[in-house]
């Protein structure tokens, strides 16, 4: 790591709706493309195909998805306001591979000026919350009383954020508000799911 790179850990917790089953929460998070347009940011995605290994030197080193056939890599389309009142909206493409888990999901993301996000996405029993099961930290009121209703299941998001020492105002507002609003509407999803 340079000088001018910094790191940015965040981690946000979500009490899920009281009715809401480990299957369902899983399987929204294996679903990639909800996962991806939940992301308010996000105006276009594709699937990436993988990268074949070779053993020539000068090859590009592998990635995740051609080593481990449970990722997929997609290239996303953030749009983006780098200046109050949209005096400077551009957008930024980037790559993200995903890998489902047995409680949740794992994704890393590769974009623009070495901007890397590692994040993790579990699924926890409230029991588990509040026994050190997440180290839980609140993004807002509703997420700060997660767990606090045993039998309910808590989303807990860890992130770990590589950039610029100058760009970590702007990738650390960014990944907040954007992350509690995707935390928000997977919550709307799961309640639409329910009836």
């Amino acid at each position: 790591m340079s000088v001018f790179q910094t790191t940015i850990t965040t981690s946000t917790t979500t009490r899920l709706p009281p009715k809401t089953t480990l299957p369902q929460v899983l399987s929204l998070l294996h679903d990639h493309p909800a996962m991806i347009t939940l992301n308010p940011l996000v105006v276009d995605y594709r699937v990436q195909p993988p990268l074949v290994s070779t053993t020539t030197a000068s090859s590009q080193p592998a990635t995740p998805s051609s080593i481990n056939p449970t990722t997929t890599t997609y290239s996303i389309t953030d749009a983006l306001s780098y200046l109050p009142f949209h005096l400077w909206d551009t957008t930024v493409t980037y790559t993200a591979e995903f890998e489902d888990t047995d409680d949740g999901l794992k994704t890393l993301v590769h974009a623009p000026a070495g901007l890397e996000i590692d994040g993790v996405w579990r699924v926890i029993g409230s029991a588990d919350a509040q026994h050190g099961g997440g180290g839980m930290q609140a993004g807002n009121g509703e997420q700060a009383s997660a767990g606090t209703q045993t039998g309910c299941l808590v989303l807990e998001e860890r992130t770990t954020a590589t950039c610029n020492v100058f760009l970590k105002p702007f990738v650390q507002g960014t990944m907040k508000k954007s992350h509690d609003e995707l935390h928000k509407r997977l919550v709307e999803r799961l309640q639409e799911g329910q009836k």
